[in-house]
């Protein structure tokens, strides 16, 4: 299934990427993402977080993200459980090894 992909979220112009490859990408991060991933969580600073890239699971855009250049919807329904904030962890309830699964 096609997504698009974005360099952080502020990009707007889409990439076509292949889901199952972003979903492999997640579980088993290339090193340079992960570690700016930690760095985000153990800092919670928006800066790093600005330059994470990004996807929108539910639709594939064309040339630019917005709700008239949909290129093809997705029938996929996506939850973002937020587990981070400045406040400190959230949702600890959610077993995110079975959430992933």
């Amino acid at each position: 299934m096609k997504i698009s992909k974005f360099n952080n979220p502020k990009d707007t112009t889409p990439f076509e990427y292949d889901l199952e490859k972003w979903l492999l990408e997640t579980i088993n991060p290339p090193k340079l993402l992960l570690n700016a991933v930690n760095r985000y969580r153990n800092s919670m600073n928006k800066e790093i977080k600005s330059k994470l890239p990004c996807i929108t699971v539910s639709a594939n855009f064309k040339d630019h993200r917005s709700e008239k250049n949909i290129k093809e919807k997705n029938p996929l329904i996506v939850l973002d459980i937020d587990r981070y904030a400045k406040k400190g962890k959230h949702n600890l309830c959610v077993d995110m090894l079975l959430v992933k699964e």
